[in-house]
């Protein structure tokens, strides 16, 4: 199996060795006879063929070193009784990486990766053992574990199309990697697309669960555990291989359905995995009952639209926010799906609304790289206004891009601009920005406090909240130079 396209299929019983007796000279053809085999299946020996025949006598110490490295046994180079009895365990079939992982760098990537952070899933198949509702809310957590220590949001779509498609199903079912029922094979994954290659993968990142196991959402039962085995292989969904970290969601070797129950929490090991590949949340983003719902989330843009609604933008998704609590309504949505005519997987840079005597006729902007995106309300739905998307240098007479934001101080008058240290005052004319500028926001009553903001929006009551990458800040218009940190 190579990495592109491969079914990671997470095995039992039937691909692991039967009990062996001690290895005493009698068994030892017996017992080598099976670690061969078991050792090919898992790539540690190369296939012999009609045109290849491998010296496994030759082969066998080295890749059983790299086995017992793999599985965190003293390494003898020795087909011993501690490595038969790992043999004997139940763990997943997908071949380990091809060199055992360093002692500092335990865990291996597939090679290709989501290039967006919202990812919509659903279940096209569901368990015969288990409600709907049970399945639903083990996925919903199961994706939650990886959402805690990640920017990426997944988005349970009851029906159309997904990202990640969820299958309880047996037998043969039309992926080349046929489920064999009880006691074999529990589950499969596949790696995310790989956009490198030209054939498309239309089993990309889906799951596929068999249904012939025994599933339990429950601790003390006997059977498999579905949110044990959903996390790790939504973690090869998301692009991981497995970690040699005893401990790690991602280890090959399952536990037993009772005890991985209770331990669920993801190990560093597969935290620095994972945010390896897409970054982790900042400190201010871990969640608890007193922290203000504006510090929960990684903010690339937040402004009011002409629809009204408060949008909170990150990278290419969109939360719609409580106007007076600040909390979601709803769930995760595309930025392209909210604001029609931005190219999917686009990465908002700012977005403002502004509204004055200067700004007659309302509308909303958004900054992506050198364009500007404009919108009207038209029957209460955004529509992209005719000629949009316009270069900012042509729209608003400035030749910087990539801004960190774009926004109004309280009197609503003035638009800002900023990137970086320094901000420009524009006076809202074709003219452009005002002579001086760009000034350094030192130099600014209000802004002075700030090294870079990565947000900035001006709330209809008159609240102007400033985003940092550690803080969130606000300040009335009533006292404008009073700024209180919320996080």
């Amino acid at each position: 199996m190579d990495r592109f396209g491969v079914a990671l299929v997470y095995f039992c019983a039937a691909l692991i060795l039967p009990a062996l007796p001690e290895v005493q000279a009698t068994a030892v053809a017996a017992a080598y006879g099976q670690a061969i085999p078991y050792l090919v299946n898992l790539g540690y020996l190369p296939k012999s063929d009609g045109d290849s025949q491998v010296d496994y006598n030759a082969a066998l110490p080295t890749a059983l070193e790299r086995y017992q490295r793999m599985a965190r046994l003293p390494v003898t180079r020795a087909l011993d009784q501690g490595t038969i009895n790992k043999m004997q365990e139940p763990r997943c079939g997908v071949k380990d990486p091809a060199e055992a992982p360093s002692r500092t760098k335990r865990f291996a990537h597939a090679g290709s990766k989501w290039e967006t952070n919202l990812l919509k899933w659903r279940i096209a198949e569901y368990s015969n053992q288990l409600s709907h509702l049970q399945v639903i809310e083990v996925m919903k957590k199961a994706f939650d574990e990886w959402s805690k220590v990640t920017n990426l949001y997944f988005e349970y779509s009851p029906t159309g199309s997904a990202d990640i498609v969820v299958r309880f199903t047996n037998g043969a079912h039309n992926d080349g990697y046929s489920f064999d029922g009880r006691g074999g094979v529990l589950a499969h994954a596949f790696f995310p697309p790989d956009n490198e290659r030209d054939e498309v993968d239309e089993n990309a990142g889906d799951l596929h669960f068999d249904d012939a196991e025994t599933w339990t959402v429950t601790i003390h039962t006997n059977g498999q555990n579905l949110l044990h085995v959903a996390v790790h292989e939504i973690g090869h969904s998301l692009g991981l291989q497995h970690s040699n970290a005893d401990g790690s969601i991602m280890w090959p070797w399952n536990k037993g359905a009772a005890a991985s129950a209770g331990h669920l929490n993801l190990a560093y090991d597969d935290i620095v995995s994972i945010q390896t590949l897409y970054g982790g949340k900042r400190r201010r983003y871990q969640r608890d009952e007193h922290t203000h719902p504006l510090c929960q989330h990684h903010v690339d843009a937040i402004f009011q639209a002409v629809n009204r609604k408060i949008y909170l933008i990150n990278g290419n998704t969109v939360l719609e926010l409580n106007p007076l609590t600040f909390e979601t309504v709803g769930q995760a949505r595309s930025v392209s799906s909210v604001f029609p005519g931005i190219p999917t997987r686009s990465t908002i840079d700012a977005a403002v609304s502004p509204h004055s005597p200067i700004w007659r006729n309302r509308k909303s902007y958004l900054f992506v790289g050198s364009q500007c995106y404009r919108y009207s309300l038209r029957r209460g739905a955004l529509v992209l206004d005719d000629g949009y998307p316009y270069s900012i240098q042509s729209r608003w007479n400035i030749s910087t891009v990539n801004f960190d934001t774009v926004f109004t101080l309280g009197n609503k008058v003035k638009l800002i601009f900023a990137k970086g240290n320094e901000y420009w005052l524009h006076t809202g004319t074709s003219v452009g920005i005002y002579s001086g500028y760009p000034k350094p926001m030192s130099s600014n009553v209000m802004l002075h406090r700030f090294t870079e903001l990565s947000a900035a929006f001006l709330h209809p009551n008159g609240t102007n909240y400033f985003f940092t990458d550690e803080q969130v800040y606000s300040s009335h218009r009533s006292s404008p130079t009073l700024i209180q940190s919320l996080c």
